[in-house]
């Protein structure tokens, strides 16, 4: 047997074609991750499992897009999105390229408003490892396209220890007669890419696999334990202990938790097994994200264009990434008719489109600006002043990255997330390290242009670049 082979529900080819089982149409608020106009954005994730066979691991690799970006029309004509998959080795080196296509239906424009979301998977048989995932789209109607990478780390599910599979983060789970590559142990668990959830999906769903359970003649229960984790790997929010009859030596754990109560921001599902009949435990960790778009519009609309000396201030902070410190002292010197007109100008220069009524410029960084205060206002940061952080600055100045990889505390080094832009400057990164345990994380080293710059740092992230994001 090859280091990779398909393992689906239907014979495919090298070169293959294959549809939507179901077409899913899902809402969902998406994560504002920045593309090119003429690009799609395209969302990826994966999960880990046993997969029965001697030394290999079932790699389930997730993929979505929002039929808003893709072909709009007025006809029911079903239209076409080709896919193209390469799995590289850690050494970069090629070890497979898998090519298939789906079907949609264009998203009417009255229904822009509205995010419909479009949700895959496949799956194939692989060796525990590191590898490279890079997935690439094009939209046949409009040749638009797209691109996105994740770096994995696949697990081996051998011995007779308890173990626990991946998390993975679902839109829905149900239970479901149905056989396709959906379903698991008669559950219909329709993944979530994104990993984002928020108003329209409140419900933190997710689907994990335990393996080892010792016999139920010793004791027919075990106890599961469900938390979450702030940005900086803290203890934010427990969800309780159950106990659970044992179904057999492996257990299916599919469920959900009402995460409307938790702020804006990055969080990590922590789910703790222990089975009392061994005495062991065992655990799996996912990132997440928690995003609501009225909130971070209500947040940019509460700035309006100043009306007194205050909002004046107020706009100053906002703005004071975007401009010079020439301009910046030019402001201050300003009667309150100078700084509206200086603000004025400042926004007319940098909008994108200056035909239509709003200027997206504007629009995003003031969204930019609260979501940096809802999430970086940690550790020692004071209320209200996450803007002032390393990474709510990077935040405003460059965007939302395409890719967060966390790294939580080890023995040897401190916890530290590593954020890739791959549309700035040609690709860039930025580090960002928690020195003082507070959550507190600075930018040590990044490979922008004007940024800090640290080889020694640098030399560390080539040791230890493919850290998982689990």
């Amino acid at each position: 047997m090859t280091a990779v082979s398909i393992a689906t529900e239907m014979p495919l080819i090298k070169t293959r074609l294959f549809f939507f089982c179901a077409l899913l149409v899902i809402a969902l608020p998406l994560w504002c991750f920045s593309q090119p106009s003429d690009s799609v954005d395209l969302w990826l994730d994966y999960s880990c499992f046993a997969s029965g066979q001697d030394s290999l691991t079932t790699l389930e690799i997730y993929y979505g897009f929002d039929r808003r970006e893709l072909n709009v029309d007025q006809s029911d004509t079903s239209k076409q999105i080709d896919l193209n998959l390469e799995v590289r080795t850690s050494t970069d080196s090629l070890l497979d390229t898998l090519n298939w296509a789906v079907s949609y239906t264009p998203s009417p424009a009255d229904s822009a408003a509205i995010g419909q979301f479009l949700s895959d998977l496949v799956s194939i048989w692989i060796k525990p490892g590191e590898y490279r995932l890079v997935l690439r789209c094009q939209d046949k109607a409009t040749l638009r396209s797209g691109r996105t990478e994740v770096k994995v780390k696949v697990s081996e599910f051998s011995g007779d220890a308890l173990g626990v599979s991946s998390l993975q983060l679902a839109l829905q789970i149900s239970e479901s007669g149905q056989k396709n590559r959906f379903t698991k142990h008669s559950k219909l668990v329709v993944p979530n890419p994104t990993t984002v959830y928020g108003s329209l999906n409140p419900m933190l769903y997710f689907y994990c696999e335990v393996y080892n359970l010792a016999p139920a003649a010793v004791d027919s229960s075990y106890q599961i334990a469900y938390e979450v984790l702030d940005s900086s790997g803290a203890l934010f929010k427990e969800y309780g202990r159950s106990l659970k009859t044992k179904p057999g030596n492996s257990a299916v754990i599919a469920t959900g938790l009402n995460i409307a109560s938790l702020p804006l921001g990055r969080y990590q599902l922590r789910i703790s097994v222990t089975d009392p009949a061994s005495g062991q435990s065992a655990q799996a960790k996912k990132t997440f994200f928690v995003y609501r778009e009225e909130e971070i519009r209500a947040s940019a609309q509460a700035v309006p264009e100043p009306a007194n000396e205050d909002q004046a201030a107020r706009i100053r902070e906002i703005i004071s990434y975007l401009t010079t410190p020439d301009q910046l002292k030019l402001y201050d010197g300003l009667t309150l008719e100078g700084k509206q007109n200086f603000l004025k100008d400042f926004w007319q220069k940098k909008d994108p489109d200056p035909l239509t009524a709003v200027n997206e410029y504007k629009q995003d960084v003031y969204r930019r600006f609260a979501f940096a205060i809802a999430s970086f206002s940690t550790g020692r940061i004071k209320p209200n002043q996450g803007w002032k952080s390393d990474r709510g600055r990077v935040y405003i100045i460059y965007g939302p990255p395409d890719r967060i990889i966390p790294h939580a505390y080890a023995t040897a080094t401190k916890p530290w997330d590593k954020w890739e832009y791959y549309n700035v400057q040609g690709g860039v990164f930025f580090v960002f390290e928690d020195q003082n345990g507070y959550g507190d994380y600075v930018l040590v080293h990044s490979t922008a242009k004007g940024e800090k710059y640290d080889p020694k740092w640098n030399q560390f992230m080539e040791q230890d670049i493919l850290a998982p994001i689990e």
